[in-house]
C-alpha cells in the first residue's frame, strides 16, 4: 500500500501547483482582479513581519533539535540505535542524483519564473509544465532508491 500512497501524494502536489498556477491569471472573479482582490497594504506588511518573527523563533529551535539529536544528547541508555543510524534510516542517500536534483531546480525557476511574469497563455502552460516536471524529479531526487532507477 505504501506505493499507491507515494503516487497519490505525488498527485495531490502536482494538483496543488497545477492549481496554483492557474490562479494567477489577472482575474479571479468576473469583474474582480488581483489589485482589487489584494489585503491593504498595512495588513500584507503585518503579516510579512509575523513570518519574519516566527522564523526567527522556529528556525533557531530546529536547529538545536537537530544538533541534540544528531549528537545524541538525547538518547537514554545504551540499548538504543545511534542517531546516526536513526538518521540514516530516515534520510534517503543521494548517489548520483546530482543530475536530478539541478534539473529539478531548473525547473523551479522557469516554471516560477514564467507563471508569475509572462503574459501570454501559451508561456504560463510551459510554466506550469515545468512546475509539474520539478515535482515529478524532486520525487525522484529525494525519494528511495528504488524510484531512482
Amino acid at each position: 500500500r505504501f506505493n499507491p500512497a507515494r503516487y497519490v501524494a505525488a498527485l495531490a502536489v502536482a494538483a496543488i501547483v497545477a492549481g496554483w498556477a492557474l490562479a494567477q491569471q489577472p482575474i479571479l472573479l468576473p469583474g474582480l482582479t488581483i489589485a482589487q482582490a489584494a489585503s491593504p497594504h498595512e495588513t500584507l506588511v503585518l503579516v510579512v513581519a509575523a513570518v519574519v518573527v516566527g522564523g526567527t523563533i522556529l528556525f533557531p529551535s530546529l536547529a538545536l533539535l537537530f544538533r541534540l539529536f544528531l549528537g545524541g544528547k538525547l538518547d537514554d541508555g545504551p540499548g538504543e540505535a545511534s542517531p546516526a543510524t536513526v538518521a540514516s534510516a530516515l534520510i534517503p542517500t543521494i548517489h548520483s542524483r546530482n543530475t536530478t536534483t539541478r534539473l529539478a531546480g531548473a525547473c523551479l525557476v522557469a516554471g516560477a519564473l514564467l507563471v508569475v511574469f509572462a503574459n501570454d497563455w501559451w508561456a504560463q502552460a510551459i510554466g506550469v509544465l515545468c512546475l509539474l516536471a520539478f515535482v515529478v524529479l524532486g520525487f525522484a531526487a529525494v525519494g528511495p532508491a528504488e524510484l531512482a532507477g
